[in-house]
């Protein structure tokens, strides 16, 4: 994970994100890779979440990055995508990505507000 902040398709400011407690102790933090893909551009998002959080973050972490994707796509008027994914051991978040697939179209593109 730390080698994503050493990437060249990740802007440290924009495309990191943490999240913390009440307590100021970090508990979830994500990235995007943001690559070109012909006339498209692509999101790769990753996060971790600390095990002990018990409060949706995963939920707020892909709104997240949704939004930034979206800020990409108007300032580069191209469409774009949000990809993330996961282990097949972690069935969680695999039924979490599933279900927001299934219910909300991730896909946007520049006329879109």
């Amino acid at each position: 994970m730390l080698m994503q902040f050493e990437n060249p398709f990740v802007d440290k400011q924009r495309d990191i994100c943490l999240w913390e407690d009440g307590n100021s102790q970090l508990v979830a933090i994500a990235g995007l890779m943001i690559l070109e893909l012909g006339e498209d551009i692509a999101g790769i998002l990753w996060f971790r979440v600390a095990p002990q959080t018990q409060n949706n973050l995963e939920t707020q972490i892909l709104e997240w990055g949704e939004k930034r994707m979206g800020e990409v796509g108007r300032e580069r008027n191209v469409k774009i995508k949000l990809l993330s994914g996961g282990h097949s051991d972690n069935v969680e978040r695999i039924a979490l990505l599933a279900l927001l697939h299934e219910c909300c179209d991730r896909n946007f593109s520049p006329e879109r507000s």
